[in-house]
């Protein structure tokens, strides 16, 4: 770890990248030269053992930041003032920590476009997000939730009397969360392409709001507790693929087949892929 960290602290103009090269980093005494990197774009500390918390000093240099990676590294807590400052930054993966909640902080992160925050403490922890991430509505487009603690449809994500709600959105994971059911202002997302809900087993239907998803090409509802695909759904424009748990599923599976393609309904087996009717 000492070598490393005399190596970068030579690299300060000129690294743009440190990716995997720090990945099995057990110690903070290599992040001290990390600091210094002030032309450093790209950071990745997956899969470390960084936590609770980082010392403020490690990212308060680094405001040319556009992506970082900090997934599995046990992490209970953020440098609040020193995460407002990456206002470049456009990926943030916080996937499998302990996060309980999320720093509003994110919210000035105006150019963020992905961020995923699956699996926080084994999926029993992370059960709401900051109001502050509507600030967001112009940049995001990929929101990754998935195997965390949402017993309700995330606020966050909605319009309020001020501001319009995370509009931009083409990717949306929810899935493996006790949500019991969708918000009808969920019709706001005109640009989602993909909705995860697998797993949602407390999920029991797709409100009025899944009609208007008309640029959604994926939609994931297996292992759910939705039995039941309106026809409007099912029949929109850009709609690829249905993927269902088998044909049970669906009360009205039968009711479909007369407007949908065999090739849209997809089916997953034994753990795997999406597999067609027919494969």
């Amino acid at each position: 770890v000492q070598r490393l960290g005399s190596a970068l602290g030579g690299l300060t103009t000129s690294v743009s990248k440190v990716m995997s090269f720090l990945r099995g980093v057990d110690s903070e005494d290599a992040l001290g030269p990390v600091a210094f990197l002030r032309r450093l774009e790209e950071l990745d500390l997956s899969n470390n053992q960084l936590g609770p918390s980082l010392p403020d000093e490690v990212f308060v240099r680094l405001t040319g930041l556009t992506k970082l990676r900090l997934a599995d590294n046990r992490l209970e807590r953020l440098p609040r003032a020193a995460l407002g400052r990456l206002g470049r930054l456009r990926d943030l993966n916080l996937a499998r920590n302990l996060f309980a909640d999320v720093p509003s902080e994110v919210g000035r992160l105006s150019r963020l476009e992905r961020m995923d925050l699956s699996g926080q403490g084994g999926g029993r922890f992370l059960r709401d997000l900051p109001m502050t991430l509507r600030s967001l509505s112009s940049s995001l487009t990929e929101l990754r939730l998935s195997n965390n603690n949402f017993q309700k449809f995330p606020e966050a994500l909605l319009p309020s009397s001020e501001e319009p709600g995370l509009t931009s959105l083409r990717v949306l994971a929810l899935d493996n969360n006790p949500v019991d059911e969708l918000d009808e202002d969920l019709a706001i997302c005109k640009c989602l392409e993909k909705l995860y809900l697998q797993g949602t087993k407390r999920l029991k239907k797709l409100n009025e709001s899944a009609r208007f998803f008309y640029q959604l090409r994926e939609l994931w509802i297996q292992d759910s507790g939705i039995s039941r695909v309106e026809v409007e759904v099912a029949t929109l424009p850009r709609l690829a693929m249905i993927v269902l748990s088998h044909e049970g599923q669906l009360e009205n599976y039968d009711h479909l087949r007369r407007y949908v393609s065999r090739q849209r309904l997809c089916f997953v087996q034994d753990g795997g892929g999406p597999l067609g009717p027919d494969t």
